[in-house]
C-alpha cells in the first residue's frame, strides 16, 4: 500500500512538473505573441489536460488500492480456511488420542 502511495505521489509530481512546463511555455508564448486570447485558450487547454491526467492518475491509484485490498482479503480468507482445516485435523487427532487413552484404560482395567 505504501508503494502504491509512492507511485501515485511520483506520478502526481511528474504531472505537476509537466503542467509547470506547459505554463512556462504558455508564458513564453504570451511574451512572443500579441494575441492574448490565443494564449489564454492554450493555457486553459493545458490546464484542462493537466486536470484530466491528474484525475486519471487518481482513478488508477484508487483502482490499484482496491485491487490490492481484494487480494489481501482473498489471502486472509484462504488463511482462515487453512487454519480451520488445521483446527479440524487437530481435533480429530485429539479425539483419536482420547479414544486410544480410553481403550488403554479399558485394557488395563481388564488386565487387573
Amino acid at each position: 500500500e505504501v508503494l502504491l502511495m509512492w507511485k501515485y505521489e511520483a506520478q502526481k509530481a511528474v504531472k505537476e512538473r509537466e503542467f509547470d512546463q506547459r505554463q512556462a511555455e504558455m508564458a513564453e508564448m504570451a511574451t512572443s505573441h500579441t494575441n492574448a486570447e490565443e494564449v489564454a485558450e492554450a493555457l486553459q487547454a493545458a490546464k484542462a489536460a493537466w486536470h484530466a491526467e491528474l484525475a486519471l492518475a487518481q482513478e488508477t491509484h484508487e483502482a490499484e488500492m482496491e485491487e490490492n485490498r481484494h487480494r489481501e482479503e482473498a489471502a486472509l480468507t484462504a488463511e482462515r480456511g487453512f487454519l480451520f482445516e488445521e483446527k479440524r485435523a487437530l481435533q480429530e487427532m485429539e479425539d483419536q488420542l482420547a479414544e486410544a487413552a480410553a481403550a488403554s484404560d479399558e485394557f488395563e482395567a481388564n488386565q487387573d
